[in-house]
Order: structure tokens, then sequence, then C-alpha cells
């Protein structure tokens, strides 16, 4: 979870240096990528962010932009910034949405590319791909429907506009039409995202994390059972 701010900042001044080329990211190569993009002039905050996010040494960016898996970084964005910029969080925001944040996507893709160095068969050795690889997953948390403070204030106790980034492979999702309860949505959860084969639980892999994203509808539910969120992780691991 990362903030960052393009007050006062020298095209020049040097975010990260991003691997695999470990070339500098300067606000400068930022700003041309989001030029590129088709991204507003207002987002620029929100990348420098979100380079400074991923340039994390425990995000592992060389291992993201290398490995022989289909992982890209997604994007959860907290704080009033959601609006300002038209980054969703409601209907259809992990993707099908048409907005202005989509260029964003598409400036951190470019940046991955242009400054990073990933290129597919040369820096990155992943065998299919994804769609992720050609434009970010950004969305925004639906912070006034959750039962539960939001993400970046549970995961980095800040408040306010911030961003998350997670390594993913792409998105599952889980049907649940019968259940009522809090224990029976998060059995079928748990019980549906370990399956064979999934890189969180591959005996090779040392750790991993999963991001669950729970409706508004559901989330009521499980809310009103387990208004502590860690109760509904612990739920969700057991399961």
């Amino acid at each position: 979870t990362g903030s960052g701010t393009s007050s006062n900042m020298s095209a020049d001044e040097v975010i990260a240096h991003l691997p695999p080329s470990r070339a500098e990211c300067t606000v400068e190569k930022i700003a041309i990528n989001a030029v590129m993009a088709g991204a507003q002039p207002e987002s620029l905050e929100l990348l420098i962010a979100m380079v400074a996010a991923i340039a994390d040494p425990d995000f592992e960016l060389y291992g993201i932009n290398t490995t022989t898996a289909p992982v890209y970084p997604a994007f959860v964005v907290n704080g009033p910034i959601r609006d300002e910029l038209d980054i969703p969080y409601s209907y259809g925001c992990f993707g099908g949405v048409a907005t202005r944040a989509n260029a964003i996507g598409r400036a951190m893709r470019l940046i991955m590319r242009n400054v990073a160095g990933q290129v597919a068969g040369v820096t990155s050795q992943t065998t299919f791909g994804s769609p992720g690889r050609l434009a970010s997953i950004l969305a925004g948390e639906w912070e006034e429907k959750s039962p539960w403070s939001p993400l970046a204030e549970r995961r980095a106790g800040m408040s306010g506009n911030a961003v998350s980034v997670f390594g993913t492979m792409g998105t599952m999702n889980v049907l649940d039409t019968t259940s009522q309860s809090a224990c029976d949505f998060l059995e079928m959860i748990g019980k549906s995202v370990p399956y064979v084969a999934a890189n969180c639980y591959t005996p090779a892999m040392p750790f991993a994390e999963m991001m669950v994203a729970i409706n508004p509808i559901c989330a009521e539910i499980v809310g009103r059972e387990m208004p502590n969120i860690e109760d509904v992780q612990e739920c969700l691991w057991r399961y």
C-alpha cells in the first residue's frame, strides 16, 4: 500500500528503479506514459503512488515481471480519489466498465514495458500471458457498503486516499445462490479457491496471498455475524 504526491516534484525525480531493467522511473517518464495511454493529468499523483507501491521490495516485482506465470499487478484504491478519477467500485469494477480510469491501468502497463522492460519471450518468460498484461486491473473498494474498515486502513493504517497492489493471475467467480449464513458463504468461498495447481497452494511456494472480494449483499450478511474482519479471515483459512 502506498501514497504519493506530485506537488513540488521535479521532472527528473526518481520514484523507483523498476525490474527487470532496473531503469530509473522518473516523474517525467510516468507522465509520458500516462499521456500515451490517454490518462488525465489529475491521475499523475495516483500513478506515482502506484509505481512506488510496486517498487516496494516486499512486492517482488522482479518475479512478477519475469515469471512463467500469467501474473500481473492489480490495484485497489481507497478514499475520495475514487470518485475524483472515476475509478469504478460498483458493478463491473474489475473490468467491463467504460470509464476515464481505464487509461490509468493502460499507463501502468506501458510503464511496465517501456520503463521496467517487461517483454514476453525476452525478459518475461510468461507461458501464456494474460489480458491483464495489456491493462492492469484498477478498482476502488466500495467502502460505503462494507461492514469492515477500508482495505488500506486494515493493511497499513492509512486513511483517505491510498492504493494497494496485489500480484494476481486474474479473477475467479464463486457462485453461491443457496447460502444463508456467514459460515455457509465463507465455506463456499474457502473450498472454491484452493483448486488443484493454484499457485497459492503448490508446495513449491513458500508463501502467497489471495484477495477475496465479497459483494455488498453477501458482505452485509457476513458482517452482521462477523463484525471483526479477523474472524472472516480465520474462517476462510479454516475452509
